[in-house]
C-alpha cells in the first residue's frame, strides 16, 4: 500500500502537482524534493462541487454530478431524490391547491379566524414532517427513491378524496 502526504499540492488542474512529497510504501517512509506530477479526473472546481448545495445546481449540473459520484464510489441518492422533487414538484404543487381549495369548501365559516390560523399551520407543519420523514428514509435507502416521492402524494390524494365524498354528501 502507498501513500503520500504533503504540505502542499496544486489541484487547479486535472493534473496534480504535489511538492515536497513523503511517500510511504509498507511503512518505509521516503522523502522527494522534487515534486510529482498525478494525473487524475478532477480539478479543484469538481471537489468544490461535491460539497456544494445541491438544490442551488441545474438538472444539467446535477446530471454530471451524478456521473462524477459513480466515478468515485459515492452514493448518488440524495441527488436522483432531488431530481425526482423538481420533476415531480408541478403535481405536488396542483394536489396542494386542490386539498386547500376542499379544507376552505369544508371550513366553517363561523370558527374564530385563530382556529384558520392554527388550521393551517398545523396542515403545512405535518405535509413538511410527512415529506420530511419519506426523503430521509430514502436517502438512508430504507425506501426505495421512488416511492418516498409517491408515499407523501399518495396520502395528500386520499385526504383530497374523502374532502370530496364529503363536498358531495352536503
Amino acid at each position: 500500500m502507498r501513500t503520500i502526504q504533503s504540505e502542499k499540492i496544486n489541484i487547479e488542474k486535472s493534473n496534480w502537482i504535489i511538492f515536497e512529497p513523503v511517500i510511504t510504501i509498507d511503512n518505509i517512509e521516503k522523502k522527494n524534493k522534487e515534486p510529482i506530477v498525478i494525473e487524475t479526473n478532477f480539478n479543484e472546481k469538481k471537489i468544490n462541487n461535491f460539497f456544494s448545495n445541491i438544490s442551488t445546481l441545474d438538472i444539467k449540473k446535477l446530471f454530471n454530478l451524478i456521473e462524477d459520484y459513480k466515478k468515485i464510489g459515492y452514493s448518488t441518492n440524495e441527488i436522483q431524490l432531488h431530481l425526482l422533487k423538481l420533476f415531480s414538484m408541478p403535481i405536488f404543487y396542483g394536489i396542494l391547491t386542490i386539498l386547500s381549495a376542499i379544507i376552505m369548501f369544508n371550513i366553517n365559516t363561523e370558527r374564530p379566524l385563530i382556529f384558520h390560523i392554527v388550521l393551517g399551520i398545523s396542515s403545512a407543519v405535518i405535509i413538511y414532517y410527512i415529506n420530511f420523514i419519506f426523503n430521509s428514509l430514502a436517502s438512508s435507502d430504507l425506501i426505495p427513491i421512488y416511492l418516498s416521492i409517491i408515499f407523501p402524494m399518495l396520502i395528500l390524494t386520499i385526504f383530497i378524496i374523502i374532502g370530496l365524498i364529503d363536498i358531495n354528501d352536503k
